[in-house]
């Protein structure tokens, strides 16, 4: 039996499953592969017809950046909007190119809340545990646990963990735990 999406159906999208809202935050530190990680999520969900959109927090003044690096890496893997965010203020760009801000923003969660999108993907903000978070690691390199709060880690590490584990390359393991996340 197949089931549809209301909004999916109102706007000419079919979905082969029902989809809730997903916010998944995705932390780890700097070369982990957290960006690999959103890229193929966004190319698998956005596959399935699902609206992704991706929220990158960032260090540095969001003025200043351009199109280019991770924010097309995940709009050309069919996200729907990107946003990237430094501590005062943020970008957004649609997936047919068009850009607006930057504008002021004062809460994470409220710039989170006001996407229109079935799956968001948030990278960035290690400190926040408003939404189910996954830890991405890579062997050799530091670690970000113990860790409150997290879901799940993607590690290519093999060590048991008290919280699901999976392999960098394990993706359809990673997309059911994260459909049962948002109830799918």
């Amino acid at each position: 039996m197949r089931h549809w999406n209301l909004t999916a159906l109102l706007s000419g999208r079919r979905l082969s499953h029902v989809t809730m809202r997903t916010i998944l935050g995705i932390i780890g530190f700097s070369n982990s592969g957290k960006t690999s990680l959103a890229v193929e999520l966004a190319r698998r969900f956005s596959e399935r017809g699902e609206r992704v959109a991706y929220v990158k927090h960032t260090h540095h003044a969001v003025g200043s950046l351009g199109d280019g690096g991770d924010t097309r890496r995940v709009l050309d893997a069919g996200a729907s909007v990107v946003i990237v965010a430094d501590e005062e203020e943020a970008i957004r760009w649609q997936r047919g190119g068009a850009r607006e801000g930057p504008d002021p923003y004062d809460d994470p969660a409220a710039l989170v809340d006001s996407i229109d999108a079935d799956r968001i993907l948030v990278e960035g903000w290690k400190d926040l545990r408003l939404w189910p978070v996954l830890l991405v690691e890579r062997a050799g390199q530091e670690t970000m646990r113990p860790i409150n709060g997290v879901s799940a880690v993607v590690s290519d590490g093999g060590e048991s963990l008290d919280v699901p584990r999976f392999a960098p390359a394990d993706l359809d393991a990673i997309v059911r735990f994260v459909d049962k996340l948002g109830g799918s």
